[in-house]
């Protein structure tokens, strides 16, 4: 017999998996939802950053070695506006 701790599991794994195939099947409505909610808390969210970057700095430094090793070209324009930017 299931427990009701086993129910309430069970269910949540349900829901979740619901919510999960929703977000997959609704690409463009979870777009503009996120967009939505970051206009509407843009302070939040980017204060939230903010504390995450400063408590996991390996991991800031990580993400940012993975992306420019993934985006060179746009390193490189970056540097060029930097370097025009700031002549010698």
């Amino acid at each position: 017999m299931e427990t009701q701790t086993e129910k309430v599991n069970r269910q949540r794994e349900t829901r979740l998996e619901s919510k999960r195939r929703w977000r997959k099947n609704n690409p463009e409505k979870v777009r503009e939802s996120s967009r939505k909610y970051y206009r509407n808390n843009r302070d939040e969210v980017l204060e939230r950053a903010r504390r995450w970057r400063k408590k996991n700095p390996e991991k800031e430094r990580e993400a940012a070695r993975r992306w420019r090793k993934n985006n060179p070209e746009k390193v490189r324009e970056a540097s060029r506006r930097r370097r025009r930017a700031h002549p010698r």
